[in-house]
């Protein structure tokens, strides 16, 4: 048995290496930067569907084995390009990113009583908890998300059964010891670096260079 686990955490190494590998050769395919804002620290970047339908495509070839299809078709240009995580997650959100000048125009976002509902939840807990992001500071609240210390918000969202995770935080009196505000940045790079650590924890995988403390002061002096 010892030596199954010993075989099962080689290979997730493994696997993660292979995936980081790659992800470096498609940043320097699509261009190194983010086509919206200009962002070039890779641990920041992603791939986006140019023209939406990024869900959709996902679960058709699968959420895990986008960048292997990105290869395998000869890396289209068409309908993909490097976004960093801040516009990638605005853009999915609100139908574009802040940094369009014509944001206001294009903002498809619902108007309903569920959505207004749902932004000022968002506004009251992002100001409870400082109202920036702990890690680099930004302040606009279209880039700031909520995030779970631990490391844990998929499974408390699935054990509580959590729907809206701000007025969760509310209905419970803001939890001072489990959450912090961050921008999408700093949300999803802590999230690929958390993920990126075998096992039993004891050795951290670090993409281009980059272990989180490093990542972390690289932030806060920009």
């Amino acid at each position: 048995m010892e030596m199954n686990q010993d075989i099962l955490i080689r290979k997730r190494i493994n696997g993660r290496k292979f995936y980081s590998r790659l992800k470096k050769e498609i940043i320097q395919v699509y261009g190194c930067i983010c086509q919206c804002c200009g962002e070039s620290n890779p641990t920041l970047l992603t791939i986006d569907h140019i023209n939406g339908g990024g869900d959709k495509h996902r679960k058709e070839v699968g959420s895990h084995v986008l960048y292997p299809w990105l290869k395998k078709n000869g890396y289209p240009k068409d309908n993909f390009q490097l976004l960093c995580w801040n516009c990638n997650c605005t853009k999915g959100h609100f139908g574009c990113c802040p940094h369009d000048p014509d944001f206001e125009i294009k903002n498809t976002i619902s108007k309903t009583n569920d959505a207004f509902r749902k932004r000022k939840n968002k506004i009251e807990v992002i100001d409870h908890y400082g109202g920036k992001c702990f890690n680099c500071g930004i302040n606009n609240i279209l880039f700031l998300t909520i995030h779970h210390i631990n490391n844990d918000g998929a499974q408390h969202r699935r054990e509580m059964k959590i729907r809206d995770i701000y007025q969760w935080v509310k209905r419970n009196n803001f939890p001072e010891d489990m959450f912090q505000i961050l921008c999408y940045n700093c949300n999803c790079s802590k999230s690929i670096l958390f993920k990126n650590t075998d096992i039993n924890r004891s050795k951290t995988l670090v993409w281009g260079g980059t272990d989180e403390s490093a990542y972390r002061d690289s932030r806060i002096a920009r």
